[in-house]
């Protein structure tokens, strides 16, 4: 294989996405962030080819203006659905998702979050478990 075919493969992917993605799909579109010391919005929309997801943040942590992306995809050796988080702080996180019924569950280093789709799919509502503690939070689909 040349460099330029192994970049053509790259570039399709060689495969169409993971069905396991297409549970994300309810996250797609612009949603304002409202928790304890925490708010702002965050826009989800699929990369091109649908392999995978993209978080862009904007969020307000205290007195912290914070901006970050995500991106979540099918990790194939680990059968799991993956993602990737870096802020304009220098952070950076790996996450487990899993989609369940009526929602997701997210698993990292600072703890895991469960939240629930309303039926209309406007609002997910959960809790973040982590070291300091619980902390409810809403988002809400303006997009």
């Amino acid at each position: 294989m040349t460099i330029r075919d192994a970049h053509a493969h790259l570039q399709t992917g060689g495969a169409v996405p993971h069905p396991a993605l297409s549970g994300l799909g309810a996250l797609v579109g612009t949603w304002d962030v409202a928790a304890e010391g925490l708010s702002g919005r965050i826009t989800f929309e699929w990369m091109d080819g649908g392999h995978f997801l993209m978080c862009f943040s904007d969020l307000h942590r205290g007195a912290d203006h914070v901006t970050g992306l995500e991106v979540i995809g099918f990790d194939t050796e680990a059968g799991q659905i993956r993602s990737h988080y870096y802020e304009t702080t220098g952070a950076q996180a790996a996450y487990v998702w899993r989609i369940e019924s009526d929602g997701i569950h997210i698993a990292g280093p600072a703890g895991e979050y469960s939240g629930s789709f309303d039926p209309m799919l406007v609002e997910l509502t959960g809790v973040w478990r982590g070291s300091e503690g619980d902390v409810e939070s809403t988002l809400t689909r303006i997009e």
